[in-house]
């Protein structure tokens, strides 16, 4: 990713301070969860995954628990990113190539939320029950406080990223609320949010190429007059992105909301169902924010200035990403039935 955004990023904008910054935070990152994974091994004397599982914290005091789950879950925040140590993405996302985004946003961040299923829920479970609130209230703050700079961002890149924030927010609403659905659902935004990022960073790098730059404010031809598949691919992913019924993201983002309104018995009702509805909150303003790109960039019927429409490897990149987020829309199933067993194994244990 140094590589992708140091050497091959926007030649316009600062490529050596954003991985320097992206460096910087995943090794702060990195290193946080090495501290957490070592007292673990430390205090269990294993470093068998499996063992620290099935032992379920059980040998460790409610303070180590809560020590080692802190360490954990604020390095593993840095790389979700988790409100308000997201700062570093909107930057490095606009600065890196389309690759570089694609990466970063399907594959990279879904480390931290990872992380989190599998080092923190299983392994120390009262340390986590305890600091879910807080972490339940810092991802809502993240999808509201996002979603309000979409709706007022002008470099359509950084509002794409802005958006993962959101996204990201209700997959770790979702974990907070401690129970099997906001698990399933969960896991089922990481792959959501995977596929519709992809799709919408490969749209806005194409757009960004053909445009010169993704400044919002600059007049631009109607997409759907002049690049009927740019155009297509961008209103799927901004329809999914909102959260729309019969796309990829809704599931996910509607199982964040409902595991939040009953958490699990261990999490206070009171403050998660507050969550639950300010995350609600945050659902109708990606609304708001998608009809404003709509409306600036795919509406209307301004012909100039003209710009080429997809090439065939986009075209074909953006018609698989369309396929698996209509799929995974109309057929949640398909992944459910996948994680189901493990997240019952999980939350067995």
């Amino acid at each position: 990713m140094w590589l992708l955004v140091a050497r091959h990023g926007d030649p316009g904008s600062d490529r050596d301070g954003a991985a320097l910054r992206f460096l910087l935070v995943t090794v702060v990152g990195s290193s946080l969860v090495l501290l957490g994974i070592l007292a673990l091994a430390t205090a269990l004397g294993t470093t068998d995954l499996q063992v620290w599982a099935a032992q379920g914290g059980a040998t460790l005091g409610r303070g180590s628990q809560l020590a080692i789950a802190a360490t954990l879950l604020v390095g593993l925040a840095l790389k979700v990113p988790v409100f308000p140590l997201h700062t570093w993405l909107p930057w490095v996302h606009a600065t890196a190539p389309t690759a570089g985004s694609v990466l970063l946003a399907a594959v990279l961040l879904k480390l931290g939320t990872y992380g989190m299923v599998r080092l923190v829920v299983p392994v120390v479970p009262e340390g986590f029950a305890a600091w879910s609130p807080l972490l339940g209230g810092l991802a809502v703050a993240g999808i509201v406080w996002a979603s309000l700079i979409c709706l007022v961002e002008r470099d359509l890149k950084r509002l794409i990223a802005w958006s993962s924030v959101a996204h990201l927010g209700f997959v770790v609403l979702g974990i907070a609320s401690g129970t099997q659905a906001g698990l399933q659902a969960a896991l089922f935004g990481n792959v959501a949010h995977g596929l519709v990022s992809a799709l919408l960073f490969v749209v806005v790098g194409g757009l960004k190429h053909r445009w010169g730059s993704a400044d919002l404010t600059l007049r631009h031809a109607a997409l759907r007059e002049v690049t009927p598949h740019l155009g297509l691919a961008l209103m799927v992913g901004m329809a999914a992105s909102s959260g729309l019924p019969g796309l990829a993201v809704f599931w996910g983002e509607i199982g964040g909301l409902l595991a939040a309104w009953s958490p699990a018995p261990d999490r206070p009702e009171g403050w998660f169902r507050a969550f639950a509805v300010v995350g609600a909150v945050g659902g109708a303003l990606a609304v708001a924010y998608t009809v404003r790109v709509l409306r600036e960039v795919w509406f209307g019927d301004r012909v100039e200035p003209r710009i080429p429409d997809a090439v065939r490897t986009e075209r074909t990149a953006l018609r698989l990403l369309g396929v698996l987020v209509l799929l995974l829309g109309l057929l949640p199933t398909v992944l459910l039935s996948v994680t189901a067993p493990f997240v019952e194994g999980v939350l067995a244990r």
